[in-house]
């Protein structure tokens, strides 16, 4: 199954380049990955490094948009993957998090959704609040 991981981004540079390499290392597990960023127009370096990643990022939009959910429609206009889904440009995926979801599907194929424990951590990569994703572990 092939995954597209759409990233809305605007002027996200200060943690881009983490969430991106995070992204990407998902294809060193295996996984057959599409990634998508959409760039609102940042005035930041989020374009430079964006650029940096090369023939690793599939699509690149760069244009004015109207905040994340335009951006995130944007992406999934061009996703080719059985899977879509985003990451937004301050976050991270765990190690082999998207192994995990394809294997999630494979065996519940009348699934349509699949989420996990999402830690909010501060730049330091310190968990700083634990009970906003409880409703997901119930």
């Amino acid at each position: 199954m092939k995954i597209s991981v759409i990233t809305p981004n605007y002027n996200g540079a200060a943690y881009l380049k983490a969430t991106l390499e995070s992204v990407l290392q998902q294809r060193d597990a295996g996984v057959d990955l599409e990634c998508i960023i959409v760039d609102g127009g940042s005035t930041d370096a989020s374009l430079d490094i964006i650029r940096a990643f090369g023939d690793a990022i599939d699509h690149v939009i760069s244009e004015p948009d109207n905040g994340p959910a335009d951006a995130i429609n944007k992406g999934m206009r061009v996703a080719t993957g059985d899977i879509l889904c985003w990451l937004n440009s301050d976050d991270l995926y765990a190690p082999n998090a998207l192994t995990r979801v394809v294997e999630a599907f494979a065996q519940h194929p009348d699934k349509a959704l699949c989420f996990g424990r999402c830690p909010i951590v501060d730049e330091n990569g310190d968990e700083i609040r634990h009970g906003i994703t409880r409703f997901k572990e119930m």
